[in-house]
């Protein structure tokens, strides 16, 4: 049995059904896969195809309004993130490869070590810079005026 839930003026077929409340104005549900649409003269139609947004909402997003509203150390920061994240899905914008989120590390660096697919002990830095000619994002901060 489908379980439909309304959000807004569409309805979506909720996976698990969650509600995520990113900004004042956006409700997003987390894993839906169709939706309908009731449009006034036509009927509804049925959108087909509706994929998971890159962290279900922009990450720069989610990650500010977790800053703006957690108050006190930097721990409660660290474990809001983690709940804000823990199972999310996210999509690569150039590969368009889906990620399921199953853990945040704020211990591991760069040149720590995993076992890849293949059964290879790997860094982090060279497993990107095999797979995407990249040795990782290097922030500069903007000079002062």
């Amino acid at each position: 049995m489908r379980t439909w839930a309304q959000f807004r003026d569409a309805f979506y077929n909720v996976h698990p059904g969650e509600l995520l409340q990113v900004y004042k104005r956006y409700s997003l549900a987390k894993g839906f896969s169709t939706a309908t649409v009731d449009t006034e003269p036509h009927g509804p139609h049925v959108a087909i195809g509706v994929r998971h947004l890159l962290l279900e909402g922009r990450a720069a997003d989610i990650l500010l309004n977790i800053q703006g509203r957690t108050q006190g150390t930097g721990q409660d920061k660290q474990d809001a993130v983690k709940l804000a994240l823990h199972g999310r899905t996210c999509v690569t914008p150039i590969t368009g490869i889906k990620y399921t989120i199953d853990d945040v590390d704020y211990l591991t660096t760069p040149d720590h070590t995993f076992t890849d697919s293949k059964g290879q002990v790997v860094t982090y830095r060279q497993y990107f810079l095999d797979r995407y000619a990249q040795e990782g994002v290097v922030d500069y901060p903007a000079g002062r005026d």
